[in-house]
């Protein structure tokens, strides 16, 4: 009986050992299938998702190329130019901003197409803070609460002395707010370039304005300089095409938002005593430097 055991024994132990090697194999085998089938879905999916970025990129939408030439649009931007006015008047509010603070002022500056040229800036209160005037000669800013004048020969230096940052004297911004260019901008550009649609005319590095870039209509919508650049938006048409509002961005993280509240044309000049300085007699005038 016990032989018969043993034999058994002994016939079973290989049987048993090919079953487990056997079953090892396909266990090896199988694992090798599913390997290969995850690999081959993982390779699919990265295919498929090729596929479609490149169909996506070739479908994405581009901007077209401007209808009008260059120099046809060159053209009509000086065309714009050609508007009838002899003074204005125009009405603002600037926020201003910078690391340190915040404030709000309200402008008015009125004056004739060849100076001179007045403005009064009021705080948001209503209180007024200084009177200016600009001719051809000399830039005046005169603040009531020290009965002090302020003069300097550049309008955009003497603002900017006295904490009022601008890469324009009063003139050049009057002209800006009413869309002429003339003081600022070339009538030739050296450069031209086509960037979103849009064509970016770029000048000489001794004209102020480097850079400017026009919509459909001749319009500016951004012109730069050294330093500073200008956002034009919201473009209406009155007595004449202007843009509301404009952004400048100036050195230092400083920004300065313009709004146009109302502008007003004439085809008449101001008189001289609409535009001068009325000072007292006791007031205290400094030459800047």
């Amino acid at each position: 009986m016990l032989r018969l055991s043993k034999k058994k024994f002994l016939l079973s132990y290989p049987i048993k050992q090919k079953m487990n090697s056997g079953q090892s194999a396909l266990n090896h085998q199988l694992s090798n299938i599913q390997s290969r089938t995850s690999n081959l879905q993982h390779r699919t999916i990265q295919a498929i998702i090729l596929l479609f970025l490149i169909l996506f990129l070739g479908c994405a939408p581009k901007k077209p190329a401007p209808e009008q030439s260059p120099s046809a649009l060159w053209s009509r931007f000086w065309r714009n130019q050609t508007q009838n006015i002899l003074s204005f008047k125009i009405k603002t509010s600037i926020n201003y901003s910078s690391a340190s603070h915040k404030n709000r002022i309200l402008a008015t500056i009125w004056g004739n197409l060849n100076y001179p040229i007045r403005m009064n800036i009021k705080a948001g209160i209503g209180q007024t803070i200084s009177l200016w005037l600009e001719d051809m000669h000399l830039w005046q800013a005169y603040f009531p609460a020290q009965r002090t004048l302020y003069f300097h020969p550049d309008g955009q230096k003497g603002a900017t002395a006295l904490g009022y940052p601008t890469p324009f004297n009063l003139k050049e911004l009057a002209m800006i707010l009413l869309g002429h260019y003339r003081s600022i901008v070339p009538d030739q550009f050296d450069k031209v370039e086509l960037k979103n649609g849009l064509w970016i005319f770029s000048f000489d590095l001794r004209c102020k304005v480097k850079k400017i870039v026009l919509n459909e209509q001749a319009r500016p919508v951004f012109i730069s300089g050294d330093k500073w650049q200008a956002k034009f938006s919201q473009y209406v048409q009155s007595s004449i095409y202007y843009a509301k509002k404009i952004i400048l961005h100036l050195p230092g993280s400083e920004q300065a938002i313009i709004r146009v509240k109302s502008l007003q044309i004439n085809k008449t000049p101001w008189k001289m005593q609409q535009l001068a300085l009325n000072l007292p007699e006791d007031t205290i005038y400094i030459r800047m430097k």
